[in-house]
């Protein structure tokens, strides 16, 4: 499953444009089970994921033809974050 989530931070170089130092910023997180934890995936990593079927087997010729290699390598990279402290 992937949620939008929506986080606000402080960007004091808009206090002196705006008015407003508050900035909303959206991340797209997928909850992956067998990862064991949540992942943070950027919109063309969630452009990608929306177009595979979850019950039929995709060649990845035709993936790597429809979505940029960069794109694909990074997905195939994701872990989850190190939460050493």
């Amino acid at each position: 499953m992937i949620e939008p989530r929506e986080r606000v931070e402080i960007d004091l170089g808009l206090l002196s444009c705006v008015g407003n130092a508050l900035r909303t910023v959206l991340d797209w997180v997928a909850i992956a089970p067998h990862l064991g934890e949540e992942v943070v995936m950027t919109a063309g990593e969630v452009a990608v994921i929306v177009t595979l079927s979850p019950s039929r087997w995709g060649d990845l010729d035709e993936l790597a033809a429809a979505h940029p290699c960069e794109l694909l390598g990074a997905l195939l990279k994701k872990k989850p974050p190190d939460r050493r402290v």
